[in-house]
């Protein structure tokens, strides 16, 4: 899935995960995901990504360590 640039899509991820998503820096005058930077806060564990593909990326890798974990 290409998130590129989508916030509100990566905040519905956060939240079907069962996590928060808290945004550190927002720019000014920006209305991409430039210049952000994130927090996705759970219950063992902060997360932190400078744009939306890398806190997509650190939502996939949770996902797989919890299957693997199961497994």
């Amino acid at each position: 899935m290409n998130l590129s640039g989508n916030i509100p899509a990566l905040r519905a991820a956060c939240r079907a995960e069962g996590l928060t998503l808290r945004v550190l820096d927002k720019p000014r005058g920006h209305t991409l995901a430039k210049g952000y930077r994130f927090q996705i806060i759970g219950e063992r564990s902060n997360m932190y990504s400078q744009d939306v593909d890398g806190a997509m990326y650190l939502l996939n890798a949770r996902r797989e360590r919890e299957r693997r974990a199961r497994h």
